[in-house]
């Protein structure tokens, strides 16, 4: 059985005790992580400074300036600021839904 664990507009984290692995579905993209994997992800995005690195490809013709590196040789995830802040708040359970909901609306985008 598949449990919700968070959702947003966007996406959402849930845990399939089944299969022991947590499934992570955000725009178009869809990941399934062990819990060191998973782990290891939510540090990686939590640690993205996307300011950096929207300043930092300010000059690429590509409209979303934030790379996230995923594991395959060339392969990226673009992501608008706004995306990063959402995927930030999906992955981060220590944030509560209060907390959220007093949070700038920012999934009036789509992501596809």
């Amino acid at each position: 059985m598949d449990n919700l664990l968070k959702q947003t507009a966007n996406g959402f984290v849930s845990f399939c005790a089944k299969c022991n692995a947590y499934h992570l579905e955000f725009g178009n993209l869809f990941f399934r992580f062990t819990d060191d994997e998973f782990r290891h992800f939510r540090r990686y995005i939590c640690s993205i400074d996307g300011e950096y690195y929207k300043n930092l490809n300010r000059d690429m013709r590509n409209a979303r300036k934030i790379f996230l590196r995923m594991p395959i040789q060339g392969f990226y995830c673009a992501l608008h600021p706004e995306e990063l802040a959402e995927l930030k708040r999906l992955v981060d359970f220590t944030t509560t839904e209060d907390e959220a909901s007093l949070s700038i609306h920012l999934e009036h985008y789509s992501l596809n």
